[in-house]
């Protein structure tokens, strides 16, 4: 199976059913080893499993994702705790980590609402650097482009390894794509030469045509890292455009158990109703401990 990593944390399961359900058991039995090295031998292991799932009413996509009730307890705990205001915590590394994870999430999301199976991404032909107007040049332009017709979009920027700043933007559906480059190149100017100074690329990078939309989703969100200066901490990382439905996470089960590869299993025989196998996006945690199923019908 193939898929694109959401998060370094995570380990991609690859292949087929049979594959899936061996990695599954292994990780299980890696999370009870790990419990009996710490002093945890009185019964047998066992926890409260908890699976969720989100449907996109739009196109019929679905997300599955399950975890120990204990890990949720914990997750709860730690949200309960007084907060630093933003970017004043004593661990800052942390923090950029967590505020990126957020963020994926978040796009992931919003892409997904949105049914976005397109990708644009707006350039500079010079070296831009100046983040301050890449956010006002888009303000711009998603104005305009409002302006032209009701759309949804879900915007990241990147920076270059050369420091020059670039906009990837993910929509749904076809556009008039002359007209979304005249938009961006009446904002950016021209240069000294009389050239435009920047364009519009509409190509998925891998096959040149329209993207699957959990790989774009995944795709758009991996531009968001923790790589941020202090004072861009407190800054939004994504836009987005108003008015997009994300749909509430909904509990499907609730057992205890001791095979948590089951759960997974079942999970991705539920996902194959959806796609076929190799068209499913799968991730299990180290330890074996969270697990995340997504599948979107062929469009």
């Amino acid at each position: 199976m193939r898929a694109n990593s959401i998060d370094s944390n995570y380990r991609l399961v690859q292949g087929n059913y049979s594959e899936a359900d061996a990695r599954a058991l292994a990780f299980q039995a890696q999370v009870r080893d790990n419990d009996v090295g710490r002093g945890f031998t009185d019964g047998p292991w066992k926890d409260t499993i908890v699976g969720r799932m989100r449907y996109f009413e739009g196109d019929g996509s679905v997300n599955f994702y399950g975890y120990p009730l204990a890990v949720r307890a914990r997750m709860d705990e730690i949200r309960a705790r007084p907060r630093a205001k933003r970017g004043e915590s004593e661990n800052v590394e942390q923090s950029k980590h967590a505020s990126s994870k957020r963020a994926r999430k978040n796009v992931r999301l919003r892409c997904q609402s949105i049914q976005a199976d397109r990708l644009l991404t707006l350039t500079y032909r010079e070296n831009m650097q100046d983040i301050e107007r890449c956010k006002a040049d888009f303000d711009s332009f998603r104005r305009a482009m409002r302006c032209a017709g009701v759309w949804h979009y879900v915007a990241v920027p990147e920076r270059q390894t050369r420091g020059a700043w670039h906009v990837h933007v993910a929509v749904h559906g076809r556009l008039v794509y002359n007209l979304v480059r005249g938009i961006w190149r009446r904002i950016v100017g021209r240069d000294e030469l009389g050239r435009p100074n920047g364009n519009v690329d509409v190509r998925n990078p891998k096959t040149g045509g329209k993207w699957k939309r959990h790989a774009l989703a995944a795709y758009i969100a991996k531009y968001i890292t923790k790589d941020v200066d202090d004072h861009e901490l407190n800054k939004k990382r994504y836009w987005t455009s108003k008015g997009i439905v994300v749909p509430e996470p909904v509990t499907y089960f609730s057992l205890d158990t001791t095979d948590m590869h089951t759960v997974i299993v079942d999970a991705m025989k539920a996902a194959m109703e959806v796609c076929p196998a190799h068209e499913i996006q799968a991730y299990v945690s180290d330890g074996g401990r969270y697990f995340f199923v997504g599948a979107s019908p062929s469009p």
